[in-house]
């Protein structure tokens, strides 16, 4: 997920500053100065963000899943115990 935010991130930032500098009638070589700048530090904040966003997700999946297991689990243990007796 956190090459997805980066690219997506930094691909809009890129647009963004093309599309400023062509509407401000800014120096090509400006906007492109800028333009790159955007898409690295657009990246990098991205990428962090999906990486963040992944292990959250993540987290609250095991947690659901560990808990969804939980009454099973210990229906599976009474059963065995009552068996044995």
């Amino acid at each position: 997920m956190g090459r997805l935010f980066a690219s997506f991130f930094g691909a809009v930032a890129f647009l963004v500053v093309i599309l400023r500098g062509l509407l401000e009638g800014r120096a090509v070589e400006a906007t492109l100065e800028s333009a790159c700048l955007a898409l690295v530090i657009f990246s990098l904040l991205g990428g962090w963000l999906g990486w963040t966003a992944d292990g959250a997700i993540r987290q609250a999946v095991q947690t659901q899943f560990e808990a969804a297991l939980e009454p099973a689990a210990s229906g599976q243990s009474e059963s065995s115990q009552s068996s044995a007796r």
